[in-house]
């Protein structure tokens, strides 16, 4: 998993932004857990690396530590793995 972190200092309004790369398998779920915790519960956005329009990705369990990935494949077929490009803002 590749993982960076941004923190932009406002006083007491302190925004940290940490992104990542992530590898799930289809129909199936990932944990990411951040480098550190972050100070607020984070809004988060994925996105699959996919030229495959059946692709979908959704999180879960979202904590201050960290959060849930699941990949949904349309279709059938086997699963394989693909990368989900994910960013959280707190």
């Amino acid at each position: 998993m590749k993982m960076t972190h941004l923190k932009i200092s406002g006083g007491q309004n302190d925004i940290v932004i940490v992104h990542g790369r992530t590898t799930v398998t289809e129909d199936s779920s990932a944990a990411v857990a951040f480098p550190a915790t972050l100070p607020h519960l984070p809004h988060i956005a994925v996105t699959p690396i996919s030229n495959d329009s059946g692709h979908t990705a959704t999180v879960d369990n979202i904590t201050v530590g960290g959060f849930t990935i699941y990949l949904n494949k349309q279709g059938g077929g086997a699963a394989g793995e693909l990368l989900v490009n994910w960013v959280a803002v707190s």
